[in-house]
């Protein structure tokens, strides 16, 4: 019933309900997360009222619970992009396209596992892995946005920026450090022009950086 009302009154916002059903925060919750031999357990949505707060690796899931027991844990977001992408995938043939868009694809979401693998063997809590695992906003083709702990964001970054290297591209990033309760649009819309700025060319070339803000508040 409660669906039928959200359709009649608005077609978009029925289509994003039903999406996020199956692609959004509580589904990922429900998902089942192995980095080789060791599987990640996810709490139950039913626990968390404040996704925020949980990915920024509080261990109070409640916005309550985290005012009354520890200071509030700043959360990052990172956002990259494959430099010079276009005249990457300039083709010959539609099959060297499709080609080399696997590859890209392939090899970036590989260096992603790659790099949560490597924090694991460096003593990374299971805990705080699933917190990255929930906070995938997107990772697809040569670009992705995530979310996750501010503490564990930029060695991520840089292990998983330095292994996607093996698409054959480059890639510029921007990763923004905020309080969680900071308007997530807005986190969009900067981390996406700092992302932009953060572009650096040596010699003509395009190479993989960072750029990386602190915003203490609102």
């Amino acid at each position: 019933q409660r669906q039928m009302c959200i359709r009649d009154r608005c077609e978009r916002c029925y289509l994003i309900r039903n999406q996020s059903d199956k692609r959004g925060f509580s589904s990922k919750l429900q998902s089942t997360y192995h980095i080789n031999t060791r599987k990640i357990m996810m709490p139950k949505p039913e626990d968390i009222s404040d996704a925020m707060i949980y990915i920024a690796g509080s261990k109070y899931y409640t916005s309550k619970e985290m005012e009354l027991n520890e200071k509030i844990p700043y959360i990052s977001v990172i956002k990259f992009d494959g430099n010079n992408a276009t005249e990457f995938f300039k083709s010959k043939t539609f099959s060297e396209y499709i080609d080399k868009s696997f590859w890209v694809d392939y090899s970036v979401k590989k260096a992603f596992y790659t790099a949560l693998s490597d924090l694991l063997k460096d003593g990374v809590n299971e805990d705080l892995i699933a917190r990255i695992l929930a906070g995938v906003i997107f990772i697809g083709g040569d670009e992705g946005m995530i979310f996750g702990p501010s503490g564990l964001i930029i060695p991520l970054a840089v292990r998983f920026l330095k292994e996607a290297e093996k698409s054959l591209l480059t890639f510029k990033s921007g990763i923004i450090v905020a309080k969680p309760e900071h308007p997530v649009q807005m986190l969009f819309d900067a981390v996406n022009e700092l992302m932009e700025k953060s572009k650096i060319k040596v010699n003509n070339s395009s190479i993989t950086s960072i750029g990386i803000i602190v915003t203490p508040g609102f």
